[in-house]
């Protein structure tokens, strides 16, 4: 691999402990020790990327610049979408220059090799997840970003190891409808659901839960409930959908970012229903909502994150 500093991450050295596969440094500006890798850069960016919506390098066509589209945004998971696209449905099956496909190519060899990392779906699934520490409630369960999580193994794991116990969990940074606990003794992982609301977890990712708490926080809730997560919810989708119309590129592109969704269904029976009030106040301008967006920023939320009530 090359040798920059996001290489040397916590979470990439934490990946290569886990697949058992340790990784060697190439030279720098010898781009001949790994000549797979930059072959299939090379066709990525001349072959892949030419797709995208907005590409923009070199010359721009003409369609594009009378659509807008040498400005069009993509969120992380409609890019990763479109490489998946790419490399199943046009990579797989575009002959090289000995006419066949990496497929044909494969199917061919005498010794096809095995695959690289055998591992099961699951394991995939934990594999992009982030590793964290947090303290078991005495009530029962985990508090995570101020949401709740528990089950019966994670029960059973409390009645052993005890109360207060520091356990290590992994979140999805795109999806915080559950997490994956290890158990410190057996090092086995889990998944463990959220008692919240499906219809405010599902598919919530950690970023828009952050800037949710920071907005709950400005309005002065240290410790919001899940009724007044879905408030600052539908405030802060407002102030989302007006910055995505600001003329200012580097707005919008930040608006998407976040691209939080306004929860119009209410709390589940049995907690307090939130029911949004109706502002006299005149709608937000967008000058306003980039302010305020801004302002979250400089809120600290950090005793927030894995604070135990």
């Amino acid at each position: 691999m090359d040798n920059p500093p996001q290489n040397h991450a916590d979470q990439l050295l934490a990946l290569q402990v886990k697949l058992n596969m340790p990784m060697s440094w190439a030279k720098p500006y010898t781009p001949t020790e790994k000549t797979c890798v930059e072959h299939f850069n090379h066709i990525l960016k001349t072959k892949c990327l030419p797709r995208l919506p907005g590409w923009s390098s070199g010359e721009v066509r003409n369609d594009s610049v009378k659509n807008g589209m040498h400005q069009a945004i993509l969120t992380a998971s409609q890019f990763r979408r479109h490489i998946a696209h790419w490399i199943v449905e046009v990579y797989l099956n575009e002959p090289g220059s000995d006419g066949l496909t990496p497929l044909q190519r494969r199917a061919q060899s005498p010794n096809p090799a095995p695959p690289v990392m055998n591992i099961t779906h699951t394991d995939l699934q934990i594999l992009r997840m982030i590793p964290k520490e947090a303290r078991l409630r005495e009530s029962g369960g985990l508090l995570i970003l101020q949401l709740r999580y528990n089950s019966d193994q994670l029960e059973r794991l409390r009645r052993r190891i005890g109360r207060n116990a520091l356990v290590k969990v992994f979140l999805d940074p795109d999806d915080l409808g559950r997490i994956a606990v290890e158990d410190p003794g057996t090092k086995a992982m889990f998944f463990v659901p959220c008692l919240e609301d499906e219809r405010y977890t599902s598919f919530l990712s950690v970023k828009q839960q952050q800037q949710i708490l920071k907005l709950a926080r400005e309005r002065g809730l240290r410790n919001p409930s899940i009724e007044d997560c879905v408030g600052a919810r539908n405030q802060l989708a407002e102030m989302v959908e007006s910055m995505k119309r600001n003329t200012k590129l580097r707005v919008r592109q930040r608006a998407h970012r976040i691209d939080v969704q306004p929860m119009s269904v209410l709390p589940p029976t049995g907690a307090a229903a939130y029911v949004p009030q109706e502002s006299a106040e005149p709608k937000i301008l967008m000058t306003d909502a980039e302010y305020q967006l801004a302002q979250l920023d400089s809120i600290d939320i950090s005793d927030l994150e894995w604070e135990v009530r």
